[in-house]
């Protein structure tokens, strides 16, 4: 298999994106950024969880068009010791509402409660580098009901 710097380029790209959206809640207080004015993110006050391990959540984005770089959607959900990323799924910034969810195997350990969430908009912006900088667009954050399908 040839490895071509696009291929690199894309893989850093998601793991940087993934690292952000991960540490997000700390960021989003620490480094908001300069929201456009479409910019707005929602989080479904339910997600949905299959027996073996699956989450699946939502909400709702407005994502202003003024925005050239790649912009990504994220989620953290939180219980006691128990954390998981949800996420890493691109925007359309076209200024429009669009409905997003996002899935991921987050392991067996995660069962019907009540749990902390929050909801990321990220833009990556690599016109710097190779290093990207991270703005924080919008967040969502409140208690999600996780329901068992």
């Amino acid at each position: 298999m040839i490895i071509t710097t696009r291929r690199t380029s894309l893989a850093l790209s998601v793991g940087l994106a993934a690292l952000a959206l991960a540490l997000s809640p700390v960021a989003a207080h620490a480094h908001p950024g300069t929201r456009g004015a479409a910019d707005h993110l929602t989080l479904d006050p339910t997600a949905r969880a299959t027996a073996d391990g699956v989450v699946t959540v939502g909400g709702t984005y407005t994502c202003s068009p003024e925005h050239t770089a790649s912009v990504l959607l994220g989620a953290n959900l939180r219980q006691g010791p128990w954390h998981a990323s949800v996420g890493g799924d691109f925007a359309e910034c076209d200024g429009h509402e669009h409905t997003w969810h996002s899935s991921a195997r987050v392991g067996p350990e995660v069962v019907p409660a009540i749990v902390q969430a929050d909801a990321t908009m990220l833009e990556l912006d690599f016109s710097g580098g190779l290093i990207p900088r991270a703005t924080i667009l919008a967040t969502d954050a409140h208690d999600v009901v996780v329901e068992r399908v």
